[in-house]
């Protein structure tokens, strides 16, 4: 699943997606105090497939799997959180969540990043 709904601090009506955080990551850089860091730190199983959703975010079938997530969650989430942990590292991979966006208007995609300047976000 590359999708998981909701965790303690969001409603389970929103799907989160997460990528692998810190300078193994897709930031590149290890934030003192970054939860995302710190959660992948404590656990092995976390840092594992924010590792893999890194691969996969890579692939070019990625907007067609979240499609597939987003088929199988039909009436149960009515927004998607993009990165719990990570961030955008790609013009390429921008596209893809805009694509996928725009494929799915009935629900709110969104995403906190610190690399809003360095991509086209539109």
């Amino acid at each position: 699943m590359l999708l998981t709904l909701g965790n303690h601090k969001l409603s389970k009506r929103i799907a989160v997606f997460s990528l692998a955080a810190g300078i193994r990551g897709t930031c590149n850089r290890d934030c003192v105090g970054c939860f995302a860091l710190k959660t992948e730190n404590l656990r092995s199983a976390v840092r594992a497939k924010r590792q893999m959703t890194v691969v996969l975010a890579k692939d070019p079938m990625f907007p067609l799997w979240i499609a597939g997530e987003l088929l199988r969650m039909h009436g149960k989430i009515d927004a998607v959180r993009v990165h719990e942990g990570g961030d955008f590292f790609s013009q390429d991979y921008v596209k893809k969540w805009v694509f996928i966006a725009r494929q799915h208007p009935h629900i709110v995609f969104y995403a906190y990043t610190k690399r809003i300047s360095d991509f086209d976000m539109a």
